[in-house]
Formats: structure tokens, sequence, C-alpha cells
């Protein structure tokens, strides 16, 4: 089956019947294509590949694009499409992709058009072990789930092989369509050494490279080794020991010491040398054949943001993918720092992408998660992509609250001033009465308090994935990990569960909220009369707790996302997306995003589509209201009743106009 290039965000017809007008309400100055690729702005960079023209690619998962660097050193989008991660060009000078998000590897092919070679369109699981619908545990490319993949090569014959690392398993596309268990069981394990192949065990299995005599190097992440498979397709472990490296080891040796988790492989044929990617330890290992031995040639073992000609003192920040270019040297993907790095004549260089937190707030916004309003008028929001918290104002001026340019992840500047401290991917945002500002971190509560000064209120959280304060001024915070709704006195520093039983499930309604199993819930809302609302986004349903502790769904079925024109049905008989956003006005309306539209929920349980995904078509037209949507995550509600959503795929923020 052929598509259209702009496969996900743009394929259907638009329609601006719709009771709001959509407009933009911020959104970035742009990525710079166009100008040389050093001046790019690069999300998270992940995928590298390299066409026989010299043209690099240059995938972005979360910007939903593949990005080409031409000879030149000019930078340009080539195509616009869902969740690219792994690439690799075919031996026809096409570009293959694999689609993160369904689990697809698509092949794009020089006219453009694009075409699933591989994968069933949902993700498998270990449990449902990407069985073809055939027999076995393997079948036809195109009926078979996939896992996410690590990295895709072709083998000395032309054929394609891919590491699985969900699965843990490496498969092979043969000739005659069908796929191929090489190695591994489906489960992680490091046995089978000195054995065939396919009877071994790996452990979430990511890089892969072939040298010319056909012995295929895995990265055997989850075990900290190098695995070679041989041409007789025998298994031994390469380079690494039974135990990781330990954070003092200088990484040099023999191929018996032990290393980091191996990442990215490249093979140099013409220097018969095996470079590997230490994601953990920030450089890269290259071990030379002919002499038996493994040094660190790239990366200070140190995160940082500035780049310098020495190789061994240049940081590497989350290294993706890596190729060995023809003309440019080795490659890098440095993923935390938007940056693609070069090795080339022993010298450290940017090849492409620069740190986003360089450029003037505001101008460039990655990720938007988190929005809401000051008593002021002003909007917040979070961007997760640059980690920063930034205050826009009536007119449009954009300032940083919180957030430095140094990467994300570390605790300094706790108890210090925001602008001197990293926050590490924030993903929603609550403003207290007294005005200080609580921020929602994977692990951890912090505030940020109106003298600027920002700290970690409460600690061991599990996803936190929705805030709101209730009357009294307690802070109430959903915990997707723990499947449970808590309330937070942040003076004493008490916690008290007031829905989910911290078991994943669904149950509970119409009893007390306590004793009702909720699944990953997200954000929390209350309305005038103090209900709190909560989004049960495994459930798919919303539910809403009343002020005498008993729950209830209003909204959703648990079936999946409807595909038909949901206007006009009952709430409650509706499939549901997975919900991202929630939010209600003042007459008790609630907005729901559920990714690809957002959607009113009437105070007589009556649905109304008011942007986005609207439905599709017998001959698979999809219809779009107001506009193309993918990634829509929060919802706000603002006095002038207008509404704001954040878009991560675009990335902007947009207002839906009464």
């Amino acid at each position: 089956m052929y598509l259209p290039l702009l496969l996900v965000l743009a394929q259907g017809i638009v329609s601006d019947n719709a009771p709001h007008k959509v407009q933009p309400f911020l959104t970035p100055s742009g990525n710079n294509d166009g100008a040389p690729a050093r001046d790019a702005i690069l999300y998270k960079p992940s995928g590298l590949a390299e066409d026989s023209g010299g043209n690099v690619y240059i995938s972005e998962e979360k910007s939903n694009r593949i990005r080409r660097v031409l000879p030149d050193g000019t930078i340009e989008t080539y195509a616009q499409l869902q969740a690219p991660t792994a690439l690799l060009v075919t031996p026809d000078q096409d570009l293959l992709y694999f689609d993160n998000k369904e689990c697809v590897i698509r092949k794009i092919r020089q006219d453009k058009s694009v075409e699933a070679i591989a994968g069933a369109g949902t993700c498998a699981a270990i449990s449902t072990g990407g069985f073809g619908a055939s027999s076995g545990k393997d079948g036809p490319a195109l009926t078979t789930s996939l896992g996410n993949l690590g990295a895709m090569i072709y083998d000395n014959d032309g054929r394609l092989v891919f590491t699985e690392t969900s699965l843990h398993i490496i498969r092979r596309l043969n000739s005659d369509g069908t796929l191929e268990t090489l190695s591994g069981q489906r489960t992680p394990g490091d046995a089978g050494d000195n054995e065939k192949a396919v009877d071994a065990t790996l452990s979430s299995p990511t890089g892969l490279t072939i040298d010319a005599d056909g012995y295929l190097y895995i990265a055997d992440t989850g075990n900290c080794r190098v695995r070679r498979i041989d041409p007789t397709n025998y298994i031994e472990t390469y380079i690494g020991t039974s135990s990781c490296a330990s954070s003092s080891s200088t990484l040099t040796g023999s191929r018996s010491i032990s290393i980091e988790q191996p990442g990215a492989l490249w093979f140099d044929r013409a220097a018969r040398a095996l470079y590997i990617t230490q994601p953990r330890a920030y450089r890269v290992l290259r071990y030379n054949l002919e002499v038996n031995r493994v040094q660190p040639v790239f990366g200070s073992g140190k995160l940082g943001t500035t780049i310098v000609p020495e190789p061994l003192d240049c940081p590497i920040n989350e290294t993706g993918s890596m190729i060995l270019s023809s003309t440019r040297g080795l490659l890098v993907a440095a993923r935390s720092s938007f940056q693609v790095l070069s090795f080339n004549n022993a010298t450290a260089d940017r090849f492409a992408g620069q740190w986003p937190q360089n450029v003037a707030a505001g101008t460039q916004i990655l990720d938007p998660r988190g929005i809401a309003i000051t008593t002021d008028g002003a909007t917040l929001v979070l961007d997760a992509g640059t980690n920063r918290l930034l205050r826009i104002e009536a007119d449009q001026t954009i300032t940083t609250l919180a957030g430095t340019t140094w990467p994300a992840g570390f605790s300094k500047g706790d108890n210090g001033l925001a602008l001197e401290a990293t926050l590490d991917q924030p993903l929603r945002l609550a403003i207290r009465p007294n005005g200080d500002i609580i921020i929602a971190e994977p692990t951890r509560l912090r505030l940020l308090t109106v003298d600027g000064i920002l700290k970690t209120i409460r600690t061991g959280v599990s996803s936190p994935s929705g805030l709101a304060f209730d009357s009294q001024g307690r802070l109430v915070y959903s915990e997707a990990g723990n499947h449970r709704i808590m309330r937070l006195d942040i003076d004493t520093n008490i916690a008290t569960r007031i829905a989910g039983t911290g078991v994943e499930g669904f149950s509970g309604d119409g009893g007390a909220a306590t004793s009702a199993k909720l699944a990953s819930p997200g954000e929390v809302a209350f309305d005038s009369q103090g209900t709190l609302l909560i989004a049960d986004r495994g459930n798919r349903r919303v539910r809403r707790l009343s002020t005498d502790s008993k729950i209830k769904t209003i909204a959703g079925n648990g079936l999946p996302f409807s595909y038909a024109d949901i206007t006009g049905e009952l709430a409650t008989r509706t499939g549901l997306g997975l919900i991202t956003g929630l939010a209600i006005d003042t007459t008790g309306n609630v907005y729901i995003s559920e990714e690809q539209r957002i959607t009113r929920i009437a105070a007589d349980g009556r649905l109304q589509i008011v942007t986005g995904y609207q439905f599709q078509a017998d001959d698979g037209t999809i219809y779009w209201l107001n506009e193309p949507l993918n990634d829509a995550d929060a919802v706000l509600y603002r006095p002038d009743a207008t509404i704001l959503y954040t878009v991560r795929g675009t990335p902007a923020i947009r207002q839906l106009l009464p």
C-alpha cells in the first residue's frame, strides 16, 4: 500500500464549519530550514543515515519529521511523518524509517511515496510476542506486529536485519516477505554463548552492524556487552563481561574488559575497527580488531553543552544513532543536547543543531506541556523540550521563570534561584492561591516561590500527571505510576489518598473513591461546586469525584478512540482516545483533548467535537474540523472564554475562540 508523504499530519479534508474558530496563540519562530545545519533546531535527534550523494538524514521523533543535510551543509525538512526513529538508506537509495508510534518500518521512495514493508500497525508487547498472523513466532511481514526498533542494517546478501529492543530479539526480512527471528527469546537474558544464536537470550538489544566477512555485531544493551553472530549462526560475547563497567572505569583494555551499556554500533571495514557508543558513560569507544584494544576516542565522559575541538574533552549527551560518513567522519546524535556531533581528522565539531536554550526565550518552544494562567492575566507554559518554565504576557513578550542552559536531570538550584536551577522533564503546573507555582516532574513535585526560589516539596512520587488546588488551598495530584489521586497539605507535607487503590484496573463506580480502581490517571480539575474530575487515561474515561467522596464515570465506555463523528452522542456510550488534557468552563462544560481532537462534554452528557479529528469516510478519507491535529496535550479555559491548548507535535500553543 502506498501512502502520501505527509501521511499523518495533513491527510484528509478540513472543514471550518465549527462552533469555535482556531487561531495561533504562540508559534515558535521556526526550525531554521534553509540555513546552515549548525544553526538548526533539532528536537532530540535519534536516527542517522547517509545516501550515496552525501546527503545526511536526521530523524526527530518528537517533532514528527526527518531532516536532510545537503552536501553544502544546508538543512531542510525532507519529510513530515509520524514518530520516525531508526533510519537506513536502501541499496536503491530510498529511505527506510521506523514509525515508533505504530511500530511499522516504512520506505520513502525517491518519488516521495511511502510504503509499509514490515509491521502490522500495532506495537507488540512481550506477552503478545509479535507473533505473525499465520503461524509460529514469525510470519508475513505486514501482518506481524513489531516491537520498538533499535537499529536496521542490510546483511551482505541484501536482506534487512533489525533489533527489536522491547522484544529482546533480532529479526530478518527474507526475500519471500516473511520475518525470521535470528536471535532472542522474547524475554531478557544473557544465555546461549557459543550456541546457535536463535536459542540465545538478549536483553534490550539496540545497535547493529556487520563486517565484510558476514559477522553480525549486536549491542546487547541490557547485558553491557557486544555480542557477535558468526556466518554459521553461532553467537558469542565479543566485547564485555558478566558485569557493567564501574563509574571509575577508563574503558580501556582488551575486548574482555567490562563496558557500559552499548548503544549504537558501526563497523569501519577499511580500518577493521568497531565503534561503540556508551550513552550512560557519555563516550564513544573504538575497538581495533588488529591489536585487540578498546579505548575511548570521542567524548569527555561528562555532560555539557560547550563543544571543544579536542575529542576527549568534548561532551556528548545521551548518544543516539551513529554513522561513519564518507566525507564528514564519524557522526553521533547527541539527543539531550539537540545536536549531531562530528569526529573527523582527530577533531570534534558540531555538525548540525544547537543547544535551544541558547536561543532567546520564546523564539523556540520544543515540547509545550502544562499551561496555566496567572491572576494578572499572563500565561505560563512548561516546555519539556528545553526544560524551562516560560511566562507569556498579553503582548506576547516571553520571559523565562525557571530552567537553565545546563542539561536536565540534576538537582542543581534546589533552594536557590529558579533561573539557576535545572528542571527535569516538567509536565504539569498549578498556581497556588498565594502565587507560588507547583511543577510536576517524573518523580517529584517542586515549588517556585513568588520570590523566584525553587525547591523540592515532595519526592518519591510516580509520574504525577495532573495538578489542581482545592478550595482550601490543598494540592491534589494524580500519580499515574501508582494509579491513584493524592491530596497534599503543603504546609505540613502530609499526603492523603483520595481516589484509587494503588492497583491498576477499573472498578468502583457509584462507591467510595478510595475503593475504586484507576489506571494511569492524568489531568485533574475542579468545577465551581468543588467536584473533582479525573482523566482516567488507562480506562479511557473521565470520572467524577463528588464532594461526598463517591466516584462515577461521566464520559467514555472503555472502548478505544471512536473514528466516527461523535458529536451528539452520549459521552458514557462513546469510545475515547488517550485523554491528555482536561478543563472546565464557568458553566460546567468539560473540555478534553484526545491527541487528535478536542471535545466538549456538555451538562446534558452529550459530546461535541470543537477541533481536530471529525470522522473517517468509507474510502479512508479523514475529515478534520478546523485543522489537522496531532499530539494535542494540555487544555486551559480562560476567563475571556477562549480555550488554549498545547500541541506537542507541531509544536505550538493554539486558541479556540468562542
